[in-house]
């Protein structure tokens, strides 16, 4: 799946969200369309990894979200509304019994993020995420999903925890 965030500069801005697929032309298709999105915007992180842990989960299933950014929380989107929903969203990650991966700038946010059960953090400069080594992460991420098992979806906790 693919999570973004959009504004248009003025009172419009909004969360679009594709499901997940396995077809790596629906997932490229998804890309395009997330980079024509109407304007660009500072980023909308912790919003974002709420949405997605959203998505549909097949019933038995590992489960994994990887979030890459280059920018901190407090250089966001409304930073303050973002991290109103930290502890939450860390308990949704525990509760759903999903994998995270986090990899960005030092940040207390995600720092703070990163220290719940099953949660990856990597740290990473500003300008470091354009040269960081994806095929070493994909075999790190690869390799972890061989490691984890099969579980049950979670269950009770709260969708779209910032109401967007």
């Amino acid at each position: 799946g693919l999570v973004a965030h959009y504004a248009d500069g003025g009172d419009r801005s909004g969360v679009y969200a594709w499901d997940f697929t396995d077809s790596t032309e629906e997932f490229k298709q998804n890309l395009r369309e997330c980079d024509s999105l109407p304007a660009r915007h500072d980023e909308y992180g912790l919003p974002a990894l709420d949405r997605a842990l959203d998505f549909e989960w097949r019933p038995m299933c590992r489960r994994f979200v990887v979030s890459f950014t280059d920018e901190p929380v407090d250089g966001g989107h409304e930073p303050a509304f973002q991290r109103s929903c930290l502890a939450q969203l860390s308990e949704k990650f525990n509760a759903l019994k999903v994998n995270g991966f986090l990899i960005g700038p030092a940040c207390s946010a995600y720092d703070e993020l990163g220290r719940a059960p099953r949660m990856v953090r990597v740290l990473l400069g500003h300008s470091d995420l354009a040269r960081y080594d994806f095929a070493r992460f994909l075999a790190d991420l690869g390799r972890t999903v061989s490691n984890t098992a099969e579980q049950e979806v979670g269950g009770g906790v709260s969708r779209n925890l910032y109401r967007l």
